[in-house]
């Protein structure tokens, strides 16, 4: 983590790998999950680790060295948490599997309500029960649905859609001050 607020910006604590990340209600209040950085004595996968000092120090709560969350949000009643299984903890140490039938992408709740969001697949999940139970928002288009029928899921004519077994056209190099761009000139 890092002081954007200072300059020269300024590292905030040891370097690790969060895949998960959310803030609580409390001023420098912090649940993270991940993996160590080098130096560190954290077991791997981290688990839940919290931080009351804005980032600069880490408190293992619970699940090191089990769970490596990439989803995580904090609720009123508790955390929600998704490592393979979404969980909701009251307290970050107990755990309890939640009711859903979905992968999360990402999870979005406020410490200050018991709602959370979850992207998904399928569209948007809303909890109101700090994650307990969920609900799909059929009001709202699901990812699958964005997609034209008719549009193709890779294609050579158009870079931008690509499939894991396409090359990515080679980004140009830096170019020298002074140099021009060569490939937009036309042959001679």
């Amino acid at each position: 983590m890092f002081d954007l607020t200072k300059s020269p910006v300024t590292r905030i604590g040891d370097i690790n790998d969060l895949m998960g990340f959310t803030a609580a209600a409390d001023h420098g209040v912090f649940y993270a999950s991940g993996h160590p950085g080098p130096g560190s004595d954290m077991p791997n996968p981290m688990g839940l680790v919290r931080s009351a000092d804005g980032g600069k120090t880490w408190e293992q709560l619970s699940r090191q060295g089990e769970s490596d969350f990439h989803a995580l949000a904090t609720a009123k009643s508790g955390i929600v948490a998704y490592d393979g299984t979404l969980l909701t903890s009251p307290d970050g140490k107990t755990w309890s599997p939640a009711t859903a039938g979905f992968v999360p992408a990402v999870l979005a709740g406020n410490p200050e309500t018991d709602t959370v969001l979850a992207t998904t697949r399928d569209g948007l999940q809303r909890s109101t029960d700090g994650g307990k139970t969920w609900e799909l928002n059929t009001q709202l288009p699901s990812s699958n649905s964005l997609r034209s029928p008719a549009a193709p899921k890779s294609s050579a004519s158009n870079p931008m859609v690509q499939s894991s077994t396409q090359q990515t056209p080679a980004a140009p190099g830096p170019r020298q001050a002074g140099s021009t761009d060569r490939s937009r000139r036309s042959p001679q």
